[in-house]
């Protein structure tokens, strides 16, 4: 960081003989401080200078790409297989074509890891292009939006609270404008910017750069420089770095693995000491005062073969390709994920604290209503037609106000209701000017293709806040010119929303009369506090307003919000020009309220469903809102939220008792600090949290969040940068679809890892038993191998290619559950002791002729009974290694069809789920073994050719039936303990 800070002091974006005043900095980059830069212009610039976005600095291979693969694992392994290189350099040259083995399964192990993290980083960068930043760019003299990366010199842009800076500007025009420096000079206390700060383009106080975000206040700044022409362009290469740091779940996995590695390591060292004791015992250690070299290697060799042969290498890779594999699946679902760690929390959400707009909504507000509200006779109601931001539409007088606050159809406007008439100087005339004038929206018209020249099938876009384009679009139907009011109206301050205050205002010249008048709107309890009078049939008569009559007013909105209409008051004063620079609370003390906007914005498609999936996954949802008490009750009661029983609070209040504060489904009027605190006092519950945002204020509560769920489209660059995941489509139904993916990705990971640690550990013990055993040899090196590289290499690639299961959103949340609970550990327990039993049973019921050996056995290869150190001793240990090998590949692969759904039976998922995707990967074993054992001439082509000594032997039918029941009795204990669970109604 003191690199950074020196650069960014030493580092200067202009030469000495630079222009110094703003109009010279202007005329040097040919730009219009009015109109900013013609498309074609800016067109040529873009070929000239290039995008707008920092060249990635080059990166180290190995830190990259082989540093995360040095996991403990893969060391040991790497250990063993030089030690045995070593044995078969100086000892044993047979041990090559084992070694040779080893490191080709560890060369292909590390270039599958490899690969996937190369074919992550060009998916996470197209991700990243989902939701590419945009800014607002002044062009041809029209406010437009266009991608960040498209910005050129000579731009003007417009900058509000939440915006992330796309490039070093000098201001323009700046209204209370704090900017966080923190991505520069790691001060992240804000910095007030002015325009008129400084005189110099190279001093701080008028210059915004790239990388930092506006914490308050508005801008419209010039572009002076992009890309890497930027100050932390200057500074990439030195600060960007590519974090490769293990991420927690892989973290638990790998704690995992270590210890299983760690009883691996253990068994070794017991294993050569007692092998090495026995031989010096038996006098064979040294022969003539001379060490035994060979005998010592062989002995090792057996050993380490041993200890590599039931290590589980294969869980991190494997952890991580699920892992990445699910990211993509979930990005084809709008949901993007910024930090894999949020995968692992996403499956154990149980609440999600949600926002209203956008969200729940569609964010497409429509103002229906406009009530100019009177304390003694009827109120004026006019309602407005059209959808959307088409400002085609009208507006028409309604004479009952329980007319307009019901169920008013408005497909069905009858043609006798004629447009309103807007007279001038009215209270209506003076809320429209108000609400067009008091706005930081745009609308724009975008041309359906092939439309011609009628323009029919064109949309309306909003530029901005939603809100406030409603409003805008409200002013464009009602028959106003716009154009007048715009030339008549001089801006001369901005007070910006604030999510405190939860109001705006401007002030404005009235170049007709003189006056300045000050425009205010916001929530209407804020509007209203600070209002002294009520303008009273036309402006020029008004009536005070005292507590009374404002919670009469209060009553009238409230009418409104209960049926889940947004509503925004509008207020007015005029100002004394003798005050320079008046304050904020001046500005916005002793207003004259006009009256309010009842607006509209419909619950999305698909989010009743969503809830109720939520809620059957035992998944809370709690909308958490700016909005009033009223709206936000009414829209959460339409989509669900809201259930019987439930309680809505005004405000989040920390002195609710816990048994409130769990029972309520919706927090209004709730703050940035307050929105932080309800995640907090979850989290605190040991409940695991999951949060949407999208302005600046809502970074805290992002970051505090387990999962912070940021918006694609309405989402500040702040909030996306502190969140976890982005919906790129901003709807409640991405945040259900990531839980959904989460859970399910979980279910895949535990069950490899449950898989690994079964199949290792029973190994483990029946070689553990067996390496005690003087003279005896279990299986030879390859039969070892044999199984590690086809029943724990195929059949788990089936959870990665497996589909989710459809009852994943039916069981309850975990929490803070680690990736095995009790039931679990059970199970695990349970297969571990039984397949190690049977595995040895098998193997002396055979080898004791118990299981005689039949002509039909003779029939396919001929085991080497030469008398070699790891050869069978006879045909009675030959077929006891060949039964054991078939038990082991058949109770394994059957394992995977166990632990697919570990909450269901696995004959029940026969019927219930598609298994198109994990057939070949359970098949491939089992036909692999019956061609080896029956097709003349392969196992001699594999030991002639590779020097693979395999020596399965033909079985007969009886001994297929004895392997199949022997097979089957962990598979069938582990089905009747799953039945058990779910029988008591638990959950693995």
């Amino acid at each position: 960081m003191i690199i950074a800070v020196l650069l960014f002091i030493k580092c200067p974006m202009v030469s000495d003989n630079s222009p110094k005043s703003l109009d010279e900095l202007a005329r040097h980059l040919g730009a219009s401080l009015n109109s900013g830069l013609s498309q074609d212009e800016a067109g040529k610039r873009l070929d000239r200078y290039g995008l707008n976005v920092i060249p990635r600095p080059s990166r180290n291979l190995f830190q990259v790409y082989i540093a995360p693969l040095l996991n403990w694992l893969v060391n040991i392994y790497l250990v063993i297989t030089t030690i045995l290189a070593l044995l078969a350099i100086f000892v044993l040259p047979d041990l090559w074509g084992q070694v040779t083995f080893w490191i080709i399964f560890i060369v292909l192990n590390a270039a599958v890891a490899i690969i996937q993290q190369i074919r992550a980083q060009k998916k996470l960068e197209a991700l990243e292009n989902m939701s590419p930043p945009k800014s607002k760019v002044i062009r041809d003299g029209e406010v437009k939006e266009i991608k960040s990366e498209e910005l050129v010199p000579g731009d003007l842009i417009k900058l509000e609270q939440g915006d992330r800076v796309p490039a070093d500007s000098r201001l323009i025009k700046a209204s209370f404008l704090t900017v966080n420096e923190a991505p520069l000079t790691g001060e992240s206390v804000p910095v007030e910017k002015t325009s008129e700060s400084a005189s110099s383009v190279s001093e701080n106080g008028n210059m915004v750069y790239l990388g930092t975000y506006v914490t308050s206040g508005t801008t419209t700044a010039l572009v002076v420089a992009t890309g890497s022409r930027t100050r932390l362009g200057g500074i990439a290469e030195t600060v960007v770095r590519l974090n490769t740091g293990d991420i927690p779940l892989r973290q638990k996995v790998n704690k995992v693995a270590r210890y299983l590695a760690s009883a691996v390591a253990v068994y070794l060292l017991i294993s050569l000491a007692y092998h090495l004791v026995s031989l010096s015992r038996e006098g064979l250690l040294v022969v003539d005062g001379a060490l035994n070299a060979r005998l010592l290697a062989e002995t090792a060799s057996r050993s380490l073969i041993t200890s590599m042969s039931i290590m589980p290498i294969n869980i991190p890779l494997l952890t991580t390709i699920i892992l990445l594999a699910g990211t993509l699946a979930m990005a084809r679902q709008q949901v993007v994920i910024r930090d894999l760690s949020a995968v692992e929390s996403l499956g154990r959400i149980s609440v999600v604290c949600t926002d209203k707009t956008g969200t729940i909504t569609k964010n497409e507000m429509t103002v229906r209503w406009v009530c100019l509200p009177e304390l003694n006779g009827a109120d004026h109601i006019f309602g407005a037609t059209g959808t959307g931001f088409d400002p085609h539409g009208r507006l028409f007088a309604v004479s009952d106000t329980s007319e307009a606050a019901g169920g008013f159809e408005f497909d069905q406007v009858p043609d006798s209701r004629p447009a309103a008439t807007v007279a001038r100087d009215s209270a209506l005339e003076m809320l429209l000017v108000s609400g067009m004038l008091n706005n930081e929206s745009s609308i724009v018209k975008i041309p359906a293709p092939k439309a011609g020249k009628t323009g029919e099938g064109a949309t309306f876009c909003a530029v901005g806040d939603t809100t406030d384009a409603a409003l805008l679009t409200l002013f464009g139907k009602s028959g106003l010119d716009e154009d007048v009011y715009r030339s008549a109206f001089r801006e001369i301050a901005s007070y910006p929303f604030d999510s405190n205050l939860k109001r705006v205002s401007k002030v404005f010249e009235d170049s007709r009369t003189g006056k300045l008048l000050a425009f205010t709107k916001g929530a209407t309890e804020r509007v209203l506090e600070r209002s002294l009078s009520l303008v009273f049939g036309s402006m020029e008569d008004s009536v005070g307003l005292g507590e009374k009559e404002k919670g009469h007013l209060l009553k009238k909105a409230g009418e409104f919000a209960a049926r889940g209409y947004r509503v925004i008051s509008l207020a007015f004063k005029c100002i004394d020009g003798t005050e320079q620079q008046p304050s904020r609370d001046s500005v916005e003390g002793g207003l004259i309220y006009l009256g309010f906007v009842a607006i509209i914005d419909p619950p999305r498609d698909g989010v009743l469903e969503s809830v109720a999936e939520a809620e059957k996954a035992g998944v809370r949802s709690v909308m958490v809102t700016g909005d009033s008490l009223e709206t936000a009750r009414s829209i959460a009661g339409q989509v669900g939220i809201v259930r019987d029983g439930d309680l809505a609070s005004m405000a989040y209040n920390r002195d609710l008792p816990d048994q409130e504060f769990f029972k309520t489904s919706v927090f209004a009027r709730v703050s940035p600090e307050d929105k932080m605190a309800i995640v907090q006092r979850y989290k605190q519950a040991n409940r695991t949290v999951a949060v949407t945002g999208d302005g600046v204020n809502d970074a805290p509560a992002l970051s505090t969040a387990d999962v912070g769920i940021a918006m694609g489209v309405t989402g500040t660059d702040v909030a996306k940068q502190s969140s976890d995941m982005i919906i790129a489509d901003d709807s409640f139904n991405s945040v259900v679809v990531g839980i959904r993916e989460g859970r399910g990705l979980f279910q895949k990971i535990r069950s490899l890892i449950f898989f690994y640690i079964s199949v290792n550990a029973a190994e483990a013990l029946v070689y553990f038993g067996a390496s005690f055993i003087p003279d005896f040899n279990l299986l030879n090196s390859w039969q070892r191998i044999y199984i590690f590289t086809t029943a724990h290499a195929i059949p788990p690639l089936a959870f990665i290619s497996d589909r989710l299961s459809r009852d994943v959103m039916s069981e309850k949340p975990r929490d803070g559950e680690d990736i095995f609970n009790r039931n679990t550990t059970l199970a695990m327990a349970l297969f571990i002791v039984s397949l190690a039993s049977v595995l040895s049973l098998i193997y002396l019921v055979a080898s004791s002729g118990l299981l005689p050996v039949w002509d039909g056995n003779h029939l396919g290869i001929i085991p080497d009974f030469g008398g070699g150190a790891l050869d069978p001793v006879g045909w009675a240990q030959a077929k006891a290694r060949t039964m054991l090998l078939t038990v082991a590949l058949l109770s394994e692969t059957l394992l995977v069809l166990c632990l697919r759904r570990l909450n269901k039976s696995a004959f029940r998922t026969l019927n219930d789920d598609n298994y198109w995707f994990v057939w070949p990967f359970l098949l491939f074993v089992p036909v692999l073994h019956v061609a080896l054992m029956y097709i003349p001439g392969l196992q001699e082509f594999l030991n002639n050719n590779l020097s693979i000594n395999l020596e399965i032997i033909r079985l007969t039918v009886v001994d297929w039936i004895v392997a199949l029941v022997f097979a089957l009795i962990p598979i069938g204990l582990l089905e009747w303990y799953k039945a058990r669970v779910r029988q008591h109604g638990r959950f693995f």
